[in-house]
């Protein structure tokens, strides 16, 4: 059964508080009180509406696989390479936590082919791309670094031999970076690849191995090794690229693992699908099968799932109809039994693909769907995002409705071992300072269920010179834009300074607007120093509050020698005339100097003043 269309429902939220305003104190209602009523309100149901919003992505092109990671503030960033660019590019947006676009962009190399594969954030928020690249008939792996606005850090291509470029995944532990794919000559077997690179993209080592199928995935794990999935095939391997242990799925026929490895506490976690239904499993640390979960039905687009802080799994996988695939959830116990399920109920018609989720500390998840272009009326229908909270699955945009499609499974899952060959990784670097292109985008939606407009509360001020202002937030909901974590907050440098509570209902941001009268320029030439290195005024130094532009200091002795001269603010006289001690007494210093003050003008003057030499 389908519910009221999103729009409606937000025309009635809309609608509701809109009545809210006509009837309460204008004037009121602008002060920050109001909003925490309101919110207190429309929470008061249980449902965290605050929390939710659902999205149809504008363009079907757009978003055939599309992958989503998070950023440590809790925002969210999807990466693709959509088919209507020419040439092919790597395109990447980053939303805040209610899903408004802070920044679109596409990277391109030359007019070469550049494809997406796989990214990871790290703890600054720096972004690490895996993709494949052809120039010629030369097929190349690239990695590509940026920082957290989606500026460049660094782009380095790789020569590995003959690459497939369907298989690749990315993976972060520490200062390591792992990459892994399939290398595909036109007179060898398919070969595996493993490579380690340093955060500065230096490749530092790796290996190759067979057997190998065209699909797969790895992970470094806790140990420091890397655990490989290509096909049937496991392999462990440790930090030296030792083969710890290596089996083959045993009576495949009808199965297929497409989902793993994923670590958790004991073993790893992996995905089988057979046709029409799909199960989990578990093995430990030395390959041995611990748990299968019961059958679902399923696509052949993998599940996505991860484990909750509670040891629990959640898996997003599509679950399929005779109309569309209907996306679903999954929540399993640690020994892999399955204690929920669940469909999401929405007014469109989905024919989703590869789906992904992303969930924070704070037990919001995002979801990103991509359009099946293998459905029938794939032309008729888009991608999704959408963003809910574990505590909360009803709300006015989306509900998911609970409901039972698991049988026992009753597969008899054996591995045997299975021998590996190791081959030597060459991998060479093929520019080492190649450039990519970068430019910006606009990131839209078809269709939103989304909140009203933010709030924004103006707070100005002007200081005079020398003086600080110190801002409070209301509460740790707010967060600065900048990621400062203070609260209170000493402000200096004039600007706008702005926090959020990344409500997605009723949206509050304080924006403080700090304007200061410049400080005149000022310099100081100390009148006496003692070169006795005794760590205390043993150095002739000039000190400003305003940055120097240009700069001359010259001191002469009593009889007119030149016995200094320096054009470098940070270089001092120590007291030394042709490389001895110079006589204590009286010198004359000649200063002329140019003065860069805070609007950004030119001050020019000097200074001839008497200075005593200590010792």
């Amino acid at each position: 059964m389908k519910i009221v269309s999103q729009t409606h429902l937000c025309k009635i939220n809309r609608n509701f508080l809109n009545w809210v305003l006509q009837i309460s104190d204008i004037q009121f209602m602008k002060t920050k009180y109001i909003n925490f009523m309101l919110l207190s309100l429309l929470l008061s149901s249980g449902n965290l509406l605050s929390q939710q919003y659902f999205k149809l992505l504008e363009n079907p092109e757009k978003s055939y696989h599309k992958k989503i990671t998070r950023f440590p503030n809790g925002d969210i960033l999807l990466g693709d390479s959509p088919l209507t660019v020419e040439n092919g590019a790597v395109v990447l947006s980053k939303l805040d936590q209610c899903g408004n676009e802070l920044w679109t962009r596409s990277y391109q190399w030359k007019q070469n082919y550049l494809t997406f594969k796989d990214f990871e954030i790290n703890e600054l928020g720096e972004i690490f791309i895996l993709g494949s690249a052809y120039e010629g008939f030369d097929e190349l792996i690239f990695l590509l670094k940026l920082d957290k606005n989606g500026k460049v850090i660094r782009f380095r291509l790789f020569n590995s031999g003959t690459v497939d470029h369907f298989t690749y995944s990315i993976d972060l532990q520490g200062n390591k970076i792992l990459a892994y794919g399939l290398l595909l000559g036109w007179r060898t077997q398919k070969q595996s690849f493993v490579a380690i690179f340093d955060e500065k993209l230096n490749y530092i080592n790796g290996t190759s191995f067979t057997p190998f199928e065209s699909d797969g995935d790895a992970i470094i794990t806790k140990d420091g090794g890397f655990l490989c999935r290509s096909g049937i095939y496991l392999i462990k391997l440790d930090k030296q690229y030792n083969l710890e242990w290596a089996t083959s799925l045993e009576g495949s026929t009808g199965l297929f693992p497409i989902l793993g490895p994923v670590e958790v506490e004991g073993g790893y976690l992996f995905e089988f699908y057979n046709g029409d239904h799909a199960f989990f499993y578990k093995i430990d640390t030395k390959g041995n099968l611990v748990w299968t979960s019961d059958q679902f039905p399923s696509t052949s687009y993998a599940a996505d799932i991860q484990v909750l802080s509670d040891g629990r799994l959640l898996a997003t996988y599509n679950a399929p109809d005779q109309n569309e695939n209907y996306v679903s959830l999954l929540l399993l116990s640690a020994q892999g039994k399955i204690l929920e399920q669940r469909k999401l109920n929405i007014s469109q018609t989905l024919h989703t693909g590869f789906i992904y989720q992303s969930i924070n500390k704070k037990r919001i998840i995002n979801i990103i769907g991509n359009q099946d272009l293998y459905a029938n009326d794939a032309g008729n229908n888009f991608g999704f995002l959408m963003q809910f909270s574990l505590d909360s699955l009803s709300g006015e945009c989306f509900d998911w409705q609970g409901f039972h499609s698991v049988t026992p499974n009753e597969r008899d899952i054996k591995f045997n071992p299975q021998d590996i060959t190791f081959f030597d990784l060459a991998i060479t670097n093929v520019q080492e300072f190649a450039e990519v292109k970068s430019d910006t985008l606009s990131f839209s939606f078809k269709e939103v269920c989304d909140s009203i407009p933010n709030n924004i509360i103006h707070i100005d001020t002007t200081l005079l010179c020398g003086e600080s202002w110190r801002v409070s937030l209301p509460g740790t909901a707010f967060i600065w834009e900048d990621e400062v974590k203070e609260n209170p907050r000493t402000l200096e440098k004039p600007g706008i300074y702005r926090a959020s509570d990344h409500n997605c209902i009723l949206p509050t941001t304080y924006e403080f607007t700090l304007q200061r009268e410049p400080c005149e320029c000022n310099i100081y030439l100390p009148t006496a120093f003692s070169p006795n290195y005794d760590g205390q005024n043993d150095r002739l130094e000039l000190f400003s509050n305003c940055t120097f532009q240009y700069l001359q200091l010259t001191i002469y002795n009593r009889w007119g020698d030149k016995v200094f001269e320096s054009n470098d603010p940070e270089v001092h006289w120590n007291g030394l005339f042709r490389q001895k001690p110079a006589e204590a007494g009286i010198y004359v210093a000649m200063v002329r100097y140019q003065l860069l003050n805070e609007s950004n003008e030119i001050e020019e003057n000097s200074i001839v003043q008497n200075i005593m030499l200590l010792r």
